[in-house]
């Protein structure tokens, strides 16, 4: 019952069998009904903030249902977001940011363990990793707030969020930010 409650929001709730096991595929989360409810309540020259764009997976589907919006993209692993770089030449998406940093609730550096799976790339240091590490880099992470305000930003209409289980330090992140909006 939660669980279609919250879809039309935007939310996949899965249970922890399922995430330990990895066995959760991004596009079994009932997307149409997601961006059915986006282009419902959104218009086209929205403002998105992609927080783990991955290779553009998702930001393909904005610039179908938004494509004069402003997307924000945050891909910490640098050879993923040579691949996003890439993508967006590709398709020659206009009004595209890109940045090779995480979001989280504090300014400054992070560990970042890259995975085989690059879908499961985690800031979170999980002990037993199913997946093997291939390795383990600096990152920059900067807090939400202080991009807004870097880059003059004074609202977001969409912020998606896909960081293995660190969500809420991203939207921590944007403390200050979400409770004058």
């Amino acid at each position: 019952i939660l669980q279609l409650i919250l879809i039309p929001f935007g939310f996949y709730v899965v249970d922890k069998i399922e995430y330990e096991n990895k066995t959760l595929n991004r596009w079994d989360m009932n997307l149409t009904h997601i961006f059915k409810y986006l282009s419902k309540y959104f218009n086209k020259d929205s403002l998105i903030f992609d927080v783990g764009s991955h290779k553009g997976e998702l930001l393909y589907f904005f610039k179908q249902l938004f494509p004069t919006s402003r997307v924000y993209c945050f891909e910490p692993q640098l050879d993923i977001f040579k691949t996003l770089i890439k993508f967006i030449k590709t398709k020659k998406y206009k009004n595209v940011v890109c940045e090779n940093i995480g979001l989280d609730k504090f300014d400054g550096t992070k560990y970042f363990y890259s995975l085989n799976n690059t879908t499961q790339s985690t800031f979170l240091k999980v002990k037993d990793h199913k997946e093997k590490i291939k390795n383990t880099t600096d990152c920059k992470v900067v807090k939400g707030d202080n991009y807004c305000i870097l880059k003059n930003i004074d609202s977001i209409d969409i912020l998606k969020i896909n960081v293995q289980g660190l969500e809420l330090d991203v939207i921590m992140g944007f403390e200050k930010y979400l409770s004058t909006s």
